[in-house]
């Protein structure tokens, strides 16, 4: 599976995985445009999401596509990616 974005409008946008095989803590910040959290998900997948404190606060509207996803709560843009490509 491609890593991919859940974008709050409804589209998906593939991701590809850097060379070396894994992500860094800051290219996922980049890709979410936040500091980052990690939610499983179904199988050997997780979500990566905005962790900066409040949505209300940020003005950052539901991710309908994710919190099916997710069976949980998302706001704004979301990653999903399979554990092996996540920094260790």
């Amino acid at each position: 599976m491609i890593p991919q974005i859940m974008h709050v409008d409804g589209r998906i946008t593939d991701v590809p995985v850097p060379e070396r095989g894994t992500f860094t803590i800051k290219e996922l910040q980049k890709v979410i445009g936040s500091t980052v959290n990690f939610l499983p998900i179904r199988g050997d997948r997780l979500m990566v999401v905005d962790d900066e404190g409040d949505p209300s606060m940020k003005n950052l509207p539901m991710n309908m596509g994710a919190m099916l996803l997710a069976v949980h709560p998302i706001y704004g843009d979301a990653l999903v990616v399979r554990k092996e490509y996540m920094p260790s």
